[in-house]
């Protein structure tokens, strides 16, 4: 209780740092203290700022005890309350309830999205940078888990965050991004927004979905993490076995494996992103046939494929373009004809290496100890000599 009472000062003094100082204990009031204790104090005060501030303790309290909609309702009505006073300094107590709405409207299926969006633009007239950024996630949140990812891109489109923006909250938005990205077909901004979040990341669950969405952009551009990757990132089994069924090159063996983890990968919210990987796997195949073969018919890697000839060199010409193999496509014989350059095996030395090497051996021999005769190989020599004059 006197928390609750050292909260109420705060937050009474009308400024933003006073109103971090007053939620700077919210989780341990939220967890500690029951609704009906704070229920009794809410009724004791008359300042507003006082009561905007125990009605969001008093909804994390709801929340702690399992009442969702009694939460919802009671964030909804209080910031319906807020709309016609300057709330520059009670940024962090809308922050809050908005937060407060998102979870319970979560949990009880509530359509909130009207709510998000007309609260955006108010909170973006006075500049309220923890509601805003607070808001725009509850909206891409909200989107995302009803599967808009076309409403959703077309909001990131529209939408900034503030760059004043908190760094948990600026994460979340960026990994929020990146999975729209990654649904959009938009793989390269993906890349660039989980990577983002990564960086701002302070949780190491929160990397471990990064890295998740990580993997699947890098897979639709056709690089394919290393083992090293996946053993320095624990966590990510799932995904390395998406890999190693692309590499296979066989889209039934694809299809087995997504199959397999299925619900693992929909309660990422993931599995559309993994199921339209079937072209990496063809992309694969293809590229796997330009760098073994040098030479083949477009009928013979139609076959190897299962699609017809047309097809073929449609995948073969793609490869190309992308540089995922070097070659080009003779359209008279109607052959794939590698450019790749081959190691030279080599037959002999160098100029170079033989006159190294005979410098070398010249060295050995001049510094070779000499080698001191006995009395009969010198008798020997003189006989000889003698024998020669």
């Amino acid at each position: 209780m006197e928390k609750l009472r050292e909260c109420v000062e705060h937050v009474e003094r009308n400024t933003l740092k006073s109103t971090r100082d007053a939620l700077r204990n919210i989780y341990e009031i939220a967890t500690t203290v029951d609704s009906g204790t704070i229920e009794k104090y809410l009724r004791e005060v008359s300042h507003p700022s006082s009561r905007y501030l125990l009605s969001l303790f008093l909804s994390c309290a709801y929340i702690n005890e399992g009442k969702y909609a009694e939460a919802l309702e009671l964030s909804q009505r209080t910031l319906r309350e807020m709309e016609n006073v300057n709330t520059r300094a009670l940024d962090g107590v809308i922050a809050g309830l908005w937060s407060t709405v998102r979870i319970a409207g979560n949990i009880t299926d509530a359509n909130t999205l009207r709510d998000y969006l007309v609260g955006l633009s108010a909170n973006r007239e006075y500049q309220n940078v923890e509601s805003i950024t607070v808001l725009v996630n509850n909206i891409l949140m909200y989107l995302r888990k009803k599967d808009m990812y076309d409403e959703a891109y077309t909001f990131l489109k529209h939408v900034e965050l503030p760059e004043t923006a908190d760094v948990g909250q600026a994460a979340v938005f960026y990994y929020l991004s990146s999975v729209v990205y990654l649904m959009a077909g938009e793989y390269s901004l993906g890349e660039k927004m989980v990577n983002l979040a990564t960086v701002k990341s302070t949780d190491s669950e929160f990397t471990k979905e990064c890295r998740k969405v990580h993997v699947l952009v890098s897979l639709h551009q056709g690089r394919h993490p290393n083992r090293a990757y996946f053993q320095k990132n624990p966590g990510l089994e799932v995904y390395q076995r998406v890999l190693l069924s692309i590499k296979s090159c066989s889209l039934e063996v694809f299809c087995r494996e997504v199959e397999e983890i299925k619900e693992e990968l929909k309660k990422d919210g993931l599995y559309q992103a993994v199921v339209r990987l079937e072209a990496a796997v063809q992309k694969e195949h293809v590229r796997r046939i330009g760098v073994v073969y040098t030479r083949i018919s477009l009928a013979s890697v139609g076959g190897m494929l299962g699609v017809s000839e047309e097809s073929a060199a449609f995948l073969l010409q793609k490869a190309i373009e992308e540089g995922a193999i070097s070659g080009y496509i003779n359209r008279e014989t109607r052959e794939y004809l590698s450019l790749e350059k081959k190691p030279e095996i080599r037959t002999g030395l160098k100029i170079g290496e033989m006159l190294s090497i005979a410098n070398n051996l010249t060295m050995l021999k001049k510094h070779e100890p000499i080698k001191k005769k006995s009395l009969e190989e010198m008798q020997t020599e003189m006989s000889y000599s003698e024998y020669q004059i």
